[in-house]
């Protein structure tokens, strides 16, 4: 057993590791070496990624189908309670391609949402056995919802084209893909907060369920925004502030009605989607230490 005198402090174990260009195990690194590690570990993040999405249907009989059939069960019960009993079918065109759309983009981000909040505490065991930087927990889990919402996007293209009154395809639909680099983006940048929230405090997974929800009746998903709040602007200005609305805006406006959006809708969605993403890394990055300490 160590004497008294033999034994050494923190701060004295810190200096003698900075005299020797070591550091203390879990110290963040400075944002430039941190962003080099995730660089580095690029084909490990892919990988986890692909192996998580075919794991997550592996038990199923129709495997993978189900990131389709999800959304599609999901449209065909809010068109029978919205769409008939309530009658919104009536004050908005084409509602089955405006439901439709509605329903597979914000499923993507909410999915997003729920994996990105459990990204760290999910994966305690891989946290304390190997050295990688957490921000590859996040990341991959936004890049598998992404493999993920491929095929889901071609189904929901095919229900546009058949479902009445049936909407050509015209050049305007190539303005999906920058849509749906948006979304990726924002969804990230909401997984860095929501993983880095629920690490801390960990009652933040009880609540993204009820806001979630919160979120699905404000984002306009199976009703018009603008025709719903045209006699309050205070409202209709806020709620036209909604990233989700937002990019729901662009979709529908370039598949189902040919439009361009206005430059407005652009130049906030493309804000959303970059200033999340940078803010919500830093925020997750300023975190590392504590997601070692776990």
């Amino acid at each position: 057993m160590a004497s008294a005198g033999d034994r050494v402090t923190s701060e004295e174990l810190a200096a003698l590791g900075r005299e020797h260009g070591l550091r203390p195990v879990g110290r963040r690194p400075s944002l430039g070496v941190y962003l080099a590690q995730l660089w580095d570990r690029r084909h490990f993040i892919l990988s986890t990624a692909r192996s998580g999405l075919a794991s997550n249907t592996a038990q199923d009989r129709l495997g993978p189908l189900w990131l389709v059939l999800n959304p599609l069960l999901l449209g065909l019960a809010y068109y029978l309670i919205f769409g008939l009993l309530l009658g919104t079918s009536d004050q908005v065109e084409d509602f089955i391609g405006f439901l439709v759309i509605g329903i597979f983009l914000y499923q993507y981000t909410a999915r997003a949402v729920s994996e990105g909040a459990r990204a760290v505490t999910g994966n305690r065991r891989m946290i304390q056995v190997l050295a990688f930087p957490r921000a590859a927990l996040p990341i991959g889990l936004v890049v598998r919802q992404a493999l993920g919402f491929l095929p889901a996007v071609g189904v929901m293209l095919v229900v546009v084209l058949i479902s009445p009154p049936v909407s050509p395809v015209t050049w305007h639909w190539l303005l999906l893909v920058p849509v749906l680099v948006l979304v990726t983006l924002f969804n990230l940048g909401v997984a860095f907060f929501a993983a880095r929230l629920t690490a801390q405090v960990n009652d933040v997974g009880q609540l993204i369920p009820f806001l979630l929800r919160l979120w699905l009746y404000a984002s306009g998903v199976f009703f018009d925004i603008r025709r719903l709040a045209a006699d309050q602007p205070g409202l209709l200005a806020v709620l036209e502030l909604n990233p989700v609305h937002i990019y729901l805006t662009l979709a529908r406006d370039a598949v189902l009605y040919q439009t361009v959006s206005d430059a407005r809708y652009w130049l906030l969605g493309t804000a959303w989607a970059l200033v999340l993403t940078v803010l919500g890394f830093l925020a997750f990055w300023r975190a590392e230490e504590v997601y070692s300490r776990e």
